[in-house]
C-alpha cells in the first residue's frame, strides 16, 4: 500500500463542537427526548387542539428546553477541548501497512490496524474508532497528494474497517 498521509490535521473548537454534539445525539438522543415527552404526555389531554393559544405555554416549554441543551452541550464540550491538549496540537498521520503513524509535538506513535474497530465518518472527518471507543481524527482536506480520498476509504476497506 502506497502510504497516505494527512498532514498538518487540526481540530478547531467549533469543529469539535460539531462533531461532539452529533456523537451524542446519535448515541443518545433518547435521553434528551425523554424530558419533553412526560410534559407533553401532562399536557395532552387539556390541549385544546381548536384554540392553538393553549399550546403556546408547551411549545415554549420545549423551546427552552432545547436552548438549555445546546448551551450544556457547547459547555461541556469546550471544557473537554481545553482540557485536552492533544485536540489543539496540528498532527500528521500516515497511513501504511504497518498501521496509523501519529505525530505531533505531544507524541510520535505507530498503532497497528488490529487496534481499529471501524471508520464513522461526520462531515469531511473520519473517526477511526478503536476498540476502547477512542478514536483518532482525520481531516480528509488534508490528504496529501497524489493520494485521494476514495484511496483513504479503500485502506480501510482493505483493513475490514466497516463504517459505522
Amino acid at each position: 500500500m502506497q502510504p497516505i498521509i494527512l498532514s498538518d490535521v487540526h481540530l478547531s473548537l467549533q469543529e469539535f463542537q460539531q462533531l461532539n454534539q452529533q456523537a451524542i445525539l446519535r448515541r443518545r438522543w433518547w435521553v434528551f427526548l425523554l424530558p419533553v415527552v412526560y410534559p407533553v404526555y401532562n399536557f395532552w389531554a387539556e390541549i385544546d387542539f381548536s384554540d392553538l393559544s393553549s399550546i403556546i405555554p408547551l411549545v415554549i416549554l420545549i423551546l427552552i428546553y432545547a436552548v438549555i441543551v445546546v448551551i450544556v452541550l457547547r459547555r461541556q464540550s469546550k471544557r473537554q477541548y481545553t482540557a485536552t491538549p492533544l485536540f489543539q496540537q496540528s498532527t500528521t498521520y500516515t497511513l501504511a501497512d504497518a498501521g496509523v503513524t501519529v505525530i505531533n509535538s505531544l507524541q510520535h506513535s505507530t498503532l497497528a490496524w488490529s487496534v481499529f474497530k471501524g471508520v464513522r465518518r461526520m462531515g469531511r472527518w473520519y473517526i477511526l474508532v478503536s476498540e476502547n471507543q477512542q478514536g483518532l481524527l482525520l481531516d480528509s482536506a488534508r490528504i496529501q497528494l497524489p493520494a485521494t480520498e476514495a484511496d483513504l476509504l479503500n485502506a480501510f476497506q482493505q483493513r475490514g474497517l466497516r463504517l459505522l
